[in-house]
């Protein structure tokens, strides 16, 4: 009997399923036009004022689509139209002195401000391209990345 629920609770431990992951949260949406959606673990929801973006994130905005963030450190991002970008790496954790900002513009337009990270830490900052990394020195900029042919 005993041999019975050990094997059963070894069965459970290895096979069940992991706890799920936290998002984390680290902005808000502040405007939206047009078609935005956020694609989040398997699904997708439309954009919306006000709306928590979190960890992971990719925003998807259609032609005639765009969508303003602000992240929690006070980086701005402007997302335009036909754009494709992912919310890869966010820590702002000034007291613990933990910085870091990586957003990956798959294709499209994204304006990019500076917020807390990128004034602290600007080597901490990174904005992917398929085909570059731009890195900043606290700054604004735009990207635009054409789509794959």
């Amino acid at each position: 009997m005993r041999a019975s629920w050990i094997t059963a609770l070894l069965f459970t431990l290895i096979f069940a399923p992991a706890a799920p992951v936290l998002a984390q949260e680290i902005g808000v949406v502040k405007s939206v036009e047009g078609d935005v959606v956020i694609r989040r673990g398997g699904g997708a929801v439309a954009a919306i004022i006000g709306q928590s973006v979190f960890l992971y994130d990719e925003l998807q905005t259609s032609a005639g689509g765009s969508v303003g963030i602000m992240l929690d450190d006070g980086t701005a991002l402007a997302i335009g139209g036909a754009s494709d970008v992912v919310l890869e790496t966010f820590v702002f954790s000034p007291s613990d002195d933990l910085l870091d900002l990586v957003i990956r513009v798959l294709t499209g337009r994204l304006i990019y401000s500076s917020g807390k990270i990128g004034m602290a830490r600007p080597e901490q900052v990174r904005i992917e391209t398929p085909r570059l990394v731009v890195g900043t020195r606290g700054t604004r900029f735009a990207v635009i990345v054409p789509p794959a042919n």
